[in-house]
C-alpha cells in the first residue's frame, strides 16, 4: 500500500481535511496513542466516497472512529487511515410522529438534549454515555436492561464501492455490545422511534440516571468506559473486585477505585499499560471463576505479531465473544407500519435501487481471542462488477452518487 500516494490524492480534497502522522491520544478517551498513518475528516458524502475510492486505489487499510470512546489505540499507532465523520454527517432533525434523525457522526448527548427540548422520551437510558450516533449504533450502546437498538426504526449505511443501503430495524440483530450491520459498511446515520413526554420527568429520569453513573463510574477521567462485556447473569465489576484488583496500577494505568471494570489513565498511562491490566483482570477471573471475560474495548493497531498475544487477529470480523446473537426481549416497531414503510415509502423515497432491502447475511461462529482488534477495511480488493443499477469504483474515480441523492435521503 502506499500511505505516501494516499495523502498526496487527497491533499487539497473539497469537504476533507487529510493529516499524516496525527496522534490517536488527541481523538480517543483514554488518551493513548501514537500516529495514525492518514487522518482523513470528511465533512460531505462526496468527500467520504472520495476518500474511500483512493484508499482503495492506493490499497491503504482503513477504520471509521467516531469520538474514540470505546478505542484503545497502540502505542506505536495505527498504520493505516482512520476516517472521522464531521459536519454534513453530524446534523439532528426532528420529525413528526416522534421521529428524530441523527447523522452518524452527531454526539450522542447533542442527540439526547435534542429529543429531551423536543420533548420526546426513549432515549434515556442513553444520557451519559460518550461517543457518537455511529458508533452507539454500531455497538447497540446502552445499559444491561435498555439499548439503543430498542428505539432504532432504520439505519442509512454506505456499502463502498455499491452505494447506499438502508436497513429497517428488524432487519438487524441487536445483540449485547454489538450488532449484524457488517463491519465493511459505514453507518451514515440512524432514524429513531421515540414517543411524546413531559419534559420535566423527561429531565428528572435522566438527571437521576447522571447521578447513579456519577456515584459508581469515574466519570472525567481518561478511560474507555467499561473494558469487559458482563458474563450471563453476572457482573464484570463484581468480579474483577471479588479478585482483589480494585485500585490495582500498572505504570500510569489504574483499575478504578470506583468500578472494577473500569481501567482509567492516572495521566501517563501507555496502551501497553492497559493492556497488562486487562489480562491480569481476565486471567484471575478465569482462575477464580472458570468465567472467561470477553473484552468490550476495540482494539486499534494491534497487529498478530506485534500485539500482546499472538492471537489477536488484525483485520475485521466480530468481537472475541463470538456471533452477534439477539437480544431477548426487543421490542420492535409494528409490523404493519414497518411493511408499510419498507414497500410503498421506501420505493418512493429510495428509487430503484434503494427500495428493496437486502437482509444481511448472517456471519458463521468464530471461536476468537479473548480481545479483538478494531475492523479494519482492507480496501485493497477492489468490488466485483456491480448489479444492475448500483455503481462501481472504477480507476480509482469515486462512484457517482444514486439518483436518490445524500440529501434526498435525509428528507
Amino acid at each position: 500500500m502506499s500511505l505516501f500516494n494516499a495523502y498526496m490524492s487527497l491533499s487539497g480534497a473539497t469537504d476533507a481535511d487529510v493529516r499524516r502522522d496525527e496522534r490517536l491520544a488527541h481523538h480517543t478517551t483514554y488518551r493513548i496513542g501514537g500516529p495514525a498513518g492518514l487522518f482523513v475528516t470528511v465533512h460531505s458524502y462526496a468527500a467520504l466516497l472520495k476518500v474511500v475510492s483512493v484508499l482503495a486505489e492506493e490499497r491503504v487499510e482503513w477504520v471509521i472512529l467516531g469520538k474514540g470512546s470505546n478505542v484503545l489505540a497502540a502505542d506505536a499507532g495505527y498504520d493505516g487511515c482512520v476516517i472521522v465523520l464531521d459536519d454534513e454527517f453530524s446534523r439532528i432533525k426532528v420529525g413528526e410522529g416522534g421521529l428524530l434523525t441523527a447523522g452518524a457522526g452527531a454526539l450522542l448527548s447533542r442527540v439526547v438534549n435534542e429529543a429531551l427540548k423536543a420533548e420526546l422520551c426513549g432515549l434515556e437510558s442513553c444520557v451519559g454515555i460518550p461517543g457518537t450516533v455511529g458508533g452507539a449504533v454500531s455497538m447497540d450502546a446502552g445499559t444491561r436492561r435498555e439499548w439503543i437498538g430498542q428505539r432504532v426504526r432504520d439505519v442509512v449505511t454506505l456499502r463502498p464501492g455499491e452505494g447506499l443501503h438502508r436497513y429497517e430495524a428488524s432487519e438487524i440483530e441487536w445483540g449485547y455490545r454489538c450488532t449484524s450491520i457488517p463491519t465493511s459498511e459505514i453507518v451514515l446515520e440512524a432514524t429513531f422511534q421515540l414517543e411524546r413526554g413531559q419534559k420535566q420527568a423527561i429531565a428528572e429520569d435522566m438527571e437521576a440516571r447522571l447521578r447513579r453513573r456519577r456515584s459508581s463510574q469515574p466519570m472525567g477521567r481518561p478511560c474507555c468506559g467499561s473494558v469487559f462485556r458482563n458474563p450471563p447473569e453476572r457482573s464484570a465489576g463484581i468480579l474483577i473486585e471479588s479478585c482483589g484488583l480494585k485500585g490495582a496500577m500498572a505504570g500510569g494505568a489504574q483499575i478504578s477505585e470506583e468500578h472494577a471494570n473500569f481501567i482509567v489513565n492516572t495521566g501517563h498511562a501507555s496502551a501497553a499499560d492497559v493492556v497488562s491490566l486487562m489480562g491480569r483482570a481476565h486471567d484471575a477471573v478465569r482462575d477464580r471463576f472458570d468465567i472467561d471475560l470477553a473484552c468490550e474495548v476495540k482494539l486499534l493497531g494491534f497487529g498478530a505479531s506485534e500485539g500482546p498475544w499472538q492471537e489477536i487477529p488484525v483485520g475485521g470480523g466480530l468481537p472475541a465473544a463470538g456471533p452477534c446473537r439477539p437480544r431477548a426481549g426487543r421490542s420492535p416497531a409494528p409490523a404493519r407500519r414497518r411493511g408499510q414503510r419498507q414497500g410503498r415509502r421506501g420505493a418512493q423515497r429510495h428509487g430503484p435501487r434503494h427500495g428493496r432491502s437486502e437482509r444481511p447475511r448472517p456471519r458463521p461462529p468464530r471461536a476468537g481471542p479473548r480481545f479483538s482488534t478494531m475492523p479494519s477495511r482492507h480496501a485493497g480488493v477492489r468490488p466485483r462488477a456491480a448489479r444492475s443499477g448500483a455503481s462501481a469504483t472504477r480507476g480509482g474515480r469515486a462512484p457517482r452518487p444514486s439518483s436518490a441523492s445524500w440529501a434526498a435521503w435525509r428528507r
